[in-house]
């Protein structure tokens, strides 16, 4: 019973964990990305109550193609296509915290992955 209860313990968090992946990746917006249906609701929504703020939202979900990705620890993955929400259009080389998409999604907006976080490689530190 203790062994069941360790393990639950022990791989309940590292399952959640696995579910992200933290990449260094150079990104390029790919031509035509842009998914406005992605945006997060109530943005550039028309119709308001009078004296009801309206949500303006100038970004979106846009597709990135990966190249050069690699783990911190220095593997080397596949390039592959990601959805980031950004405004303006970003570029160069970034480390990523990556959620896989499910069949469905990916299937949808031809991305492998949604991007949770994003920063410049000038703001991280070397691992």
């Amino acid at each position: 019973m203790k062994a069941l209860l360790l393990a639950i313990l022990f791989l309940g968090p590292s399952f959640a964990v696995a579910q992200q992946l933290v990449v260094l990746a150079d990104i390029a917006l790919l031509p035509d990305s842009s998914y406005a249906e992605m945006k997060e609701p109530g943005c550039n929504k028309t119709t308001t109550k009078p004296g009801e703020p309206a949500l303006i939202c100038v970004g979106g979900w846009s597709r990135y193609r990966l190249t050069g990705v690699t783990r911190l620890n220095g593997a080397h993955l596949k390039d592959t296509i990601a959805l980031i929400y950004a405004d303006p259009v970003l570029g160069g080389r970034w480390r990523l915290v990556l959620q896989r998409l499910d069949t469905r999604a990916a299937t949808s907006y031809g991305a492998r992955f949604k991007v949770l976080s994003a920063d410049p490689t000038s703001n991280v530190d070397a691992p």
